[in-house]
């Protein structure tokens, strides 16, 4: 896992958890740290996409997922793992409009992602 600074909005310090998964398609798996005070990478999306491309320079397709670990006081919101869905236009990222941006991963993707992280 790697810690990957970005700019958030209003060029505000951010940063998240990169793990990048070999297959095809790739997978680049953004994980939001618990100690992260500047913008969510939910609200980052899809200029964190370009940022972290621009930075690890993947081949082909890429699949994004959107990671949470358990947080809160007492831990009162659950693990959530999304796959975002992102189309490149024009060079950059944007939020697919054909579908939600969002989907959870179901129980079979999860478990083959999870024995792919390690």
């Amino acid at each position: 896992m790697h810690t990957f600074h970005f700019e958030g909005l209003h060029n505000y310090p951010s940063k998240c958890e990169v793990q990048v998964v070999p297959g095809d398609p790739l997978t680049i798996v953004v994980t939001q740290p618990n100690d992260n005070m500047g913008t969510s990478v939910t609200n980052a999306w899809p200029f964190l996409a370009d940022q972290i491309e621009e930075h690890f320079k993947p081949q082909g397709n890429v699949r994004w997922i959107e990671h949470y670990p358990e947080r809160g006081e007492y831990r009162i919101f659950p693990e959530t793992w999304e796959e975002v869905h992102l189309v490149k236009i024009g060079g950059r990222y944007e939020m697919a409009n054909d579908r939600h941006p969002w989907s959870p991963l179901t129980e079979g993707e999860l478990a083959e992602l999870q024995s792919q992280l390690g």
